[in-house]
């Protein structure tokens, strides 16, 4: 397609034939337009489809350590982390003490800003 949109714009250029350039010219233009249209699509696509792998490496491997007032405060922060996405086996409590780990950078920062008016 793009060498014959360019042929046409140079044979037209040729003949002196303004409307066949400009038409040639258009043809290429869009078919530009809808390749990199379709190549953003398909990048998308694969990124939905296999998240980076750096994402999934960022995940913070020191455990975070919230101390709450009760242990009934502890038990709804637990509520709230375990409804927000956290996986079970990522939580373990001690009394009043709860321990969160094996986090990214983003749900901890959720974690912490949950956390923040709860604890001690």
């Amino acid at each position: 397609m793009k060498n014959e949109n360019i042929g046409r714009m140079v044979a037209s250029i040729i003949n002196n034939d303004k409307d066949e350039f400009s038409d040639s010219f258009s043809a290429e233009i869009r078919d530009r337009i809808a390749s990199n249209i379709s190549d953003d699509t398909l990048e998308v696509s694969k990124n939905l489809l296999h998240p980076n792998e750096e994402e999934i490496e960022e995940a913070k491997n020191t455990p975070s350590q919230y101390k709450f007032r009760t242990p009934s405060d502890a038990n709804k922060f637990i509520n709230a982390a375990l409804n927000s996405g956290i996986s079970k086996k990522n939580i373990s409590v001690k009394g009043k003490v709860v321990i969160v780990s094996k986090l990214t950078r983003d749900m901890a920062e959720i974690i912490q800003l949950l956390a923040k008016d709860m604890v001690k």
